[in-house]
């Protein structure tokens, strides 16, 4: 039955959807990586960038061979693609990405380091690939999208006997060491990718029922149970976390392809079509639950007081409906009674 909602709701959002419904789907050229590392070449990342982009939904990547070839043909250099308007007139290309590398590979002690380090897990060895990365509208010159995108992956450590467990990557080989920054590389290029998505196209409800909503995107963003927050189509929220008002809650059921379901938890107002949606945090996350548990109790406590408030009216009420405590009971009721029914 699930699957029979999801497919119907999918056949509905593709008429929304930017990469199904939309004519001109916005082209995305990667102008140039620079690295201020020697661990890791620009060339790979901006591979790794071009290669993530091709899966989002919703735009088109053109390879730096491609655009290199278009700048020839109009007679400029790489440094003037930055604001074209007559070079996309020529190509297509509404945006062009920039980006700048850093990479390490260290040993990071954690913070129970100094006891944790007699029992041999001290410190990790860590590979890190952070990228400074901007896009602009090539038309206009104006940035549409810039971030400082980061990901880390452990690397494989084989302690022989008697090692200095503080300094574990000095016992990592060469490879290990490159297929961890491999790892970070491609982590930080689909977060960017990522990004850059949701930076050009929001999540946003296309479909909202009495107790559930539609969302314009599906399983390469979303999972069965993430919870999201909602907020007013007039924020202009773009990550989470920007502290635009949250009007409510929703929790994901079911995803398909290019959309997915969401059961409404929590709403301070009815949700409407084009309010926007975000993935919550870990901490906005926490918070959400201590504010359900909240609402759950003082929901129980009223009740009880309800429950309690109604035997009282059975108790009085028939013997002297004139009374004091009738009248007490029955004002009772009307306090504790009117949302639980």
């Amino acid at each position: 039955m699930r699957r029979t909602v999801v497919t119907c709701l999918v056949g509905t959002a593709l008429h929304v959807w930017p990469a199904a419904g939309q004519e001109n789907v916005p082209v995305i050229a990667v102008v140039e990586v620079e690295s201020g590392s020697a661990l890791l070449s620009a060339a790979s990342v901006r591979v790794a960038i071009e290669s993530a982009l091709m899966e989002m939904p919703g735009v088109t990547t053109l390879k730096r061979k491609d655009l290199a070839a278009l700048v020839e043909d109009a007679g400029i250099s790489l440094a003037g693609v930055r604001a074209n308007a007559a070079l996309r007139e020529a190509s297509g290309i509404d945006y062009v990405l920039t980006g700048r590398v850093e990479a390490s590979v260290s040993s990071k002690l954690s913070p129970l380091g100094t006891l944790l380090r007699v029992l041999g897990s001290g410190s990790e060895c860590t590979a890190a690939v952070g990228v400074d990365v901007e896009v602009v509208d090539l038309g206009t010159g104006d940035t549409a999208f810039g971030a400082k995108v980061t990901h880390r992956e452990p690397v494989e450590v084989v302690y022989p006997p008697g090692a200095d467990y503080s300094n574990p990557c000095r016992y990592a080989n060469r490879s290990r060491k490159w297929r961890a920054l491999e790892a970070a590389r491609d982590g930080v290029a689909t977060e960017i990718a990522r990004k850059l998505t949701l930076a050009l196209f929001p999540m946003k409800l296309i479909r909202v029922a009495a107790t559930e909503v539609t969302l314009n995107y599906g399983d390469l963003f979303l999972s069965e149970g993430d919870q999201l927050k909602v907020v007013a189509e007039t924020s202009s929220v773009g990550e989470p976390g920007d502290g635009a008002p949250v009007v409510g809650y929703i929790a994901v059921s079911a995803v398909g392809p290019r959309a997915a379901v969401a059961q409404i938890i929590y709403a301070r107002r009815p949700p409407a079509v084009g309010d926007r949606a975000a993935v919550l945090a870990k901490g906005e996350g926490k918070q959400l639950e201590r504010m359900l548990a909240a609402m759950a109790r003082a929901a129980a406590k009223q009740e009880r007081a309800c429950e309690n408030a109604r035997k009282r009216v059975r108790r009085y009420c028939p013997r002297d409906p004139d009374s004091r405590r009738c009248r007490n009971a029955e004002a009772a009721v009307k306090a504790n009674c009117d949302i639980v029914q």
